[in-house]
């Protein structure tokens, strides 16, 4: 939906208020109005803007649900934002990864392939 771009273009662009005004609206929304779609992506963009007080709970209400209702699309990008966001000890971080990295192929996301694949891998040391 536009609503749930709105809040992805808003934190990719580093836009902390505009990410803000879209976690609060979210969480303000009546629940005839709150489909299932836009509370994940509420509590996912809830996680990547780093003001929740449990990121890895939000993740996992996020990908539970995206999931449950079968926006794969989605729910990779949540799964890759648990791989990148998550410390690896977090006990999913890593399966994570994999899923979104199985889901990736599946759907041809090359863009996403790649950030996992450079995020998991050590850099090359500079100038070698």
């Amino acid at each position: 939906s536009s609503f749930v771009i709105w809040g992805e273009s808003s934190l990719r662009a580093g836009d902390v208020a505009s990410t803000r005004t879209f976690v609060e609206r979210v969480r303000s929304l009546p629940a005839g109005q709150l489909t299932p779609y836009v509370e994940a992506n509420g509590h996912r963009i809830a996680a990547l803007l780093g003001e929740s007080d449990d990121p890895a709970a939000e993740l996992a209400m996020a990908v539970a649900t995206l999931r449950r209702i079968g926006f794969r699309f989605d729910l990779m990008l949540a799964l890759a934002d648990a791989a990148e966001a998550l410390p690896a000890d977090a006990g999913w971080a890593a399966e994570a990864r994999t899923e979104a990295l199985e889901i990736a192929r599946e759907l041809g996301a090359v863009p996403i392939i790649e950030r996992l694949e450079s995020s998991a891998v050590p850099s090359a040391a500079a100038g070698a």
